[in-house]
């Protein structure tokens, strides 16, 4: 159900001892005869939200829920000194159960609902608190998670994992190594572009190796020339020193 589809009901709860002490078993108690009651369990659905504000304290939050379902109270219901509801009497006689109970006093939430207002009562504009915010941050949504369906198959003697789209998986290198659709197994091949990649890669060391080996050669022949010209002027000199 998305946050937009989401009713919000808010519950007074005076003191909210009989909440904490009943809410360990996800249920809180109201009296079906009133108009507001009435409302709320003809129309409440599964997974809307409930508000709990405590009594004098200009509407504080002090917990929120998941909505389940209500039941009209019988023999096999919780006693009410099991949960706990023995501080102030009352005639609760239906039970609302609930999920994913969260205290949340802390967040000092002020929703300035007076007490004589209706209980339940539905969320409007009279609410100083945004409940569908606040539920969003409470409750984010989920993504679901996408699941996968694989069935062991045994190809040439091995056993991989086949996919619902007939891809093949290999446990031991956890890679998808081909597919096998209508009984015909294909095995992928090494990519091409990984292939060119590799001859690339040699035909530039070649290409560096030469680059050197030019430069190394150039070097020798600008040595070679300089000594030749060394060799040159001492013959010259030696001529020189016999004749004198």
């Amino acid at each position: 159900m998305s946050s937009n589809q989401i009713n919000h009901y808010l519950f007074r709860v005076g003191d909210a001892t009989h909440l904490w002490s009943s809410s360990v078993y996800n249920i809180w108690g109201i009296h079906s005869s009133t108009s507001s009651c009435k409302y709320f369990l003809k129309n409440a659905k599964k997974g809307d939200c409930l508000w709990f504000v405590k009594g004098n304290s200009n509407g504080l939050l002090v917990a929120v829920a998941i909505y389940e379902n209500s039941e009209k109270r019988n023999d096999n219901s919780l006693s009410f000194d099991k949960l706990g509801w023995v501080n102030t009497p009352g005639n609760w006689d239906t039970d609302i159960y609930f999920k994913n109970f969260k205290k949340i006093e802390k967040m000092n939430l002020l929703t300035q609902i007076k007490g004589s207002a209706a209980n339940p009562r539905i969320y409007n504009e009279k609410c100083l608190v945004n409940l569908p915010l606040i539920y969003c941050e409470i409750y984010p949504t989920e993504v679901p998670k996408k699941k996968i369906t694989v069935k062991r198959i045994t190809i040439e003697g091995i056993q991989y994992f086949k996919t619902e789209n007939g891809d093949i998986y290999d446990v031991e290198t956890r890679e998808f190594i081909g597919t096998y659709v209508d009984g015909v197994f294909t095995k992928e091949e090494e990519s091409d572009e990984e292939e060119s990649d590799e001859e690339k890669s040699d035909e530039e060391e070649v290409n560096e190796e030469k680059e050197s080996l030019q430069k190394i050669l150039l070097a020798c022949t600008t040595i070679s020339n300089e000594i030749a010209n060394l060799t040159s002027l001492l013959n010259s000199r030696l001529d020189r020193l016999g004749s004198l």
